[in-house]
């Protein structure tokens, strides 16, 4: 339901800029999209992680379409390229992993609310697991909710990038977090373009 909506007004917007899209420059373009559109995509975009990839891929489309308007790309040409080298753009599930991965981290910091520094506590900063193989990675504690109907929901696990021990020791400035974790997602996308995977 909340995916329908944010699809069909998104493309909404974008058909009405599509209409005086020729008498605006690449760069008010890009202004006026990311006002309308990658700001409603990126709203409460948490909640949509670990959706099927069919779910997320209608967003995708999304952004491909904001991106041919902005850099004036035909229909048929692929955008994937443009989206990555140009306008620094992540895919819909990467963007929710790097908000979850910000949101995180300033839990850690304790900038975030309180209700979520709770929820986002590390094993070292707990009284009895210190010892813990988990202490020592830079995990966080999993917290476990019984439901009704005897079902377990596990809250998700932060897993380090390769590479880095523990990431909120090694980082302590949030703004070099987020562009070390933006460019090993960059990363991963020409990785995997060049596997010839992202072609879309």
């Amino acid at each position: 339901m909340h995916i329908n909506q944010l699809t069909r007004s998104c493309c909404y917007q974008l058909r009405q800029f599509r209409v005086v899209s020729r008498s605006l420059s690449c760069s008010a373009a890009a202004a006026l999209v990311h006002a309308f559109v990658t700001s409603r995509l990126n709203h409460c975009s948490s909640i949509l992680a670990d959706l099927p990839l069919a779910q997320t891929a209608r967003l995708d489309r999304v952004l491909h379409c904001a991106a041919r308007l902005i850099g004036r790309i035909p229909k048929y040409v692929s955008v994937s390229a443009y989206m990555r080298d140009t306008l620094h753009w992540l895919p819909i599930d990467q963007r929710i992993s790097y908000r979850i991965a910000v949101l995180v981290w300033r839990c850690i910091l304790g900038s975030a609310p309180g209700y979520l520094c709770e929820l986002c506590r590390p094993v070292s900063g707990l009284p009895g697991r210190r010892a813990l193989r988990s202490s020592v990675t830079g995990q966080l504690f999993v917290l476990v909710l019984k439901l009704q109907l005897g079902s377990v929901a596990r809250s998700p696990l932060f897993v380090p990038l390769p590479g880095m021990d523990s990431p909120w020791k090694s980082v302590s400035c949030l703004k070099i977090m987020k562009v070390r974790f933006a460019g090993c997602l960059r990363l991963i996308c020409i990785a995997v373009a060049g596997l010839g995977w992202w072609r879309l």
